[in-house]
């Protein structure tokens, strides 16, 4: 949002994933309450359990292999090994805020993206993106799709059919059907043969 503000002829439309110019307090502080602080797994089926743990009240219907496939998004394989993908130093973002102060918005640079549209992709469980704030956004801006993922919260996967094709559908709404003229498409690719030199 705040790239569609300071250069607002470099943004073309916005797709905001479970996140909006208002997030709630208790979706902060509850990703601040294992940002940095998430066990060590033992083995992959520790880490889907652990997974399963921390954010199992947000995405009510997966299944043992969506928690297993979502271990795999989440750490990086070391020699069969799980390890943390994230960088720890993200939990120091969250050392100044306090919880009890209002959380800050930012409708302004939301107000200022009027001719940008946007595409707001809502897990129907979220904490972080309130179903208030979605329908405040559409209010306040003239061209905001909604979508909500169901059974998912903070934040949705992007994946399936449907929803892969609604966010297709904007995406070729913002840039048309192909590229423009003036689009820098690359090359052809040549066979390179080690007896013919190049000039």
């Amino acid at each position: 949002m705040l790239m569609g503000v300071a250069r607002p002829t470099a943004v073309a439309g916005l797709v905001l994933n479970d996140v909006g110019p208002a997030i709630e307090a208790r979706g902060l502080a509850r990703i601040k309450s294992y940002v940095g602080r998430t066990p060590f797994p033992d083995d992959w089926a520790d880490a889907a359990r652990i997974q399963r743990r921390l954010h199992g009240g947000q995405f009510t219907a997966w299944t043992d292999a969506d928690w297993d496939d979502y271990a795999r998004l989440t750490y990086r394989d070391e020699n069969g090994v799980p390890i943390s993908d994230y960088d720890p130093a993200l939990g120091g973002t969250f050392a100044g805020v306090e919880f009890d102060q209002p959380v800050p918005t930012m409708w302004d640079e939301f107000a200022a993206l009027k001719a940008i549209p946007i595409l707001v992709i809502r897990g129907s469980n979220s904490d972080l993106l309130s179903e208030d704030t979605v329908k405040a956004m559409i209010l306040a801006h003239p061209n905001v799709e909604a979508v909500a993922v169901p059974d998912e919260g903070h934040a949705p996967q992007l994946r399936g059919g449907v929803l892969l094709g609604r966010i297709s559908a904007f995406l070729t709404a913002v840039e048309g059907e192909g590229p423009p003229a003036d689009a820098i498409l690359p090359k052809p690719t040549r066979a390179l043969s080690p007896d013919t030199p190049e000039a």
